[in-house]
């Protein structure tokens, strides 16, 4: 028989595949278009400019220092995340679960706004379309949340669930 708890010899995708099934693998396979499908885009957008530029007169051509055609958009519409504070009484450390099952830790001030978690969570995974939650209470963090500090949320050395948002 299968383990009901993910921590009894399975891994948590296994536990997660397991318990949310098709929901959880769609969640899964819209990541990766997404990632697959920014990809693309960036490069029909090189293609693009690449043809525009041979066909144009010589004078005319576009100067490659004066536009980048590698800049990806959606990261650079995340803002950019101080680092990582040292150990200390003031700060907590923060796991967040990936819905893939995988794993990520980072130590952050008790005096930072929430918004700072999520901005960390959407520059980790190159989106903006995600959720953060509680399991116990389960809450999902709503733009009321993310101007509390973790101190008033009573974020120390918690673990938080990152899903991403339905269409």
């Amino acid at each position: 028989p299968i383990p009901c708890v993910p921590w009894q010899s399975q891994t948590s995708g296994q536990y997660q595949r397991r318990v949310h099934g098709d929901r959880y693998l769609t969640l899964l396979m819209k990541t990766k278009l997404l990632r697959i499908e920014e990809k693309q885009l960036v490069e029909a957008i090189q293609m693009s400019l690449e043809e525009y530029n041979e066909n144009k007169p010589s004078d005319e051509k576009l100067d490659e220092q004066s536009f980048p055609v590698d800049i990806n958009l959606a990261e650079a519409a995340i803002p950019s995340i101080p680092p990582e504070p040292p150990m200390s009484d003031k700060t907590t450390n923060l796991r967040i679960q990936l819905p893939d099952g995988k794993k990520l830790v980072r130590r952050f001030n008790l005096d930072s706004k929430a918004q700072l978690i999520y901005n960390w969570c959407a520059n980790e995974i190159k989106s903006r379309d995600i959720n953060l939650m509680t399991r116990f209470p389960k809450k999902v963090l709503g733009e009321e949340d993310f101007s509390k500090t973790l101190r008033e949320l009573k974020f120390r050395n918690i673990q938080l669930f990152l899903t991403m948002k339905e269409k």
